[in-house]
């Protein structure tokens, strides 16, 4: 599966407006393949040009002066490249459903047929693909794969977290691709995830092995193959490049599917994270370098956000917080 499928396929129905900020993000800060999103990204922001409002083209130019200021927007190649794909990414956002229809009927073309889903936060959900492969998809999370596999291979992409218990097929290796890491098997159980707002990408073997391929580019680690047996898990940290091979419970880490959340050494911020995706919720956390340290915790399924928050209180940082509607405001004891 290829950069332009991907985008074209995304153009196909309409999504939430959190689910568009998020692949917009991974549009502009994901250098694979650069050449091939500049000429189809192109191609969307001409055809939508006619049918955007006057606050998208706000929105444009406030970039165009960030962009500027940054020494992005320039005459040399990276430079128009960068416009180009920010410009699309404020296209994507800000275009309706019937723009993405109309855009998406005149880009796509003879070929596979993709189908994206997208499960919002507070929610999974699970789904067999066409070669009885079992996915449990994570809240906040997206999907996409090919209606029908081919032949010799079966690539999914995925932005976000699923489990995927993989139908054994020797002659077709089922790889999940995403902005970081590719995870290869043959036939398996396994976790994927790759939130495009997290400083990591890791994934958990449960039963099988896999090939895991550092594919984000410019890092020290791109490139390299990792193997993994069960009970292994992979993280790879964005901004260093580095890469943790670590002996867990898999099990135990992936009962998420059942509504459990597990943390062993995650910091404050990524348990906020988490936090939102189950209980569909913004939480706003002033000054979170003073929670910092490494917390170990499990929330159990049934139960409820203040019972979450009053467990995670008990820990050896101390905050207040209150709720008002759909955000948590949380603010450190001093």
């Amino acid at each position: 599966m290829n950069i332009e499928q991907i985008i074209r396929t995304y153009f196909n129905s309409h999504f939430s407006d959190a689910t568009r900020r998020k692949f917009a993000w991974w549009l502009v800060n994901s250098p694979d393949e650069e050449k091939a999103k500049e000429t189809t990204m192109e191609h969307i922001w001409e055809e939508s040009i006619g049918r955007i409002d006057m606050q998208t083209l706000n929105d444009l130019e406030g970039l165009r002066s960030k962009m500027k200021y940054n020494g992005m927007e320039s005459g040399n190649a990276s430079g128009r490249r960068g416009y180009w794909l920010a410009a699309a990414a404020v296209a994507l956002i800000a275009v309706t459903a019937l723009t993405t229809y109309l855009i998406h009927s005149k880009l796509m073309t003879s070929g596979d047929e993709f189908v994206h889903i997208s499960v919002p936060n507070g929610q999974t959900r699970q789904l067999y693909l066409e070669d009885s492969t079992s996915v449990t998809i994570n809240a906040g999370t997206t999907l996409i794969y090919p209606r029908h596999f081919s032949k010799d291979k079966r690539n999914v992409f995925l932005i976000g977290e699923a489990n995927f218990d993989i139908m054994k097929d020797a002659a077709r290796p089922f790889t999940v691709e995403t902005q970081s890491i590719n995870v290869t098997a043959l036939g398996t159980k396994f976790d994927v995830q790759a939130y495009p707002d997290a400083t990591t990408a890791s994934t958990t073997l449960e039963e099988g092995r896999t090939q895991v391929e550092i594919v984000e580019p410019d890092t020290k680690t791109s490139g390299m193959k990792y193997m993994m047996t069960p009970n292994q898990n992979l993280t790879f940290h964005r901004g260093s490049g580095e890469v943790a091979l670590t002996e867990v419970n898999a099990k135990r880490r992936l009962s998420w599917e059942k509504g459990n959340l597990i943390f062993e050494g995650e910091d404050f911020k990524t348990i906020l994270q988490a936090l939102e995706r189950k209980y569909n919720v913004t939480i706003i956390c002033e000054h979170t370098e003073r929670m910092g340290g490494e917390y170990y915790v499990k929330f159990h399924a049934d139960e409820s956000l203040t019972e979450a928050l009053d467990i995670l209180n008990k820990l050896s940082h101390h905050f207040t917080y209150k709720q008002e509607e759909n955000t948590v405001y949380i603010t450190p004891v001093k």
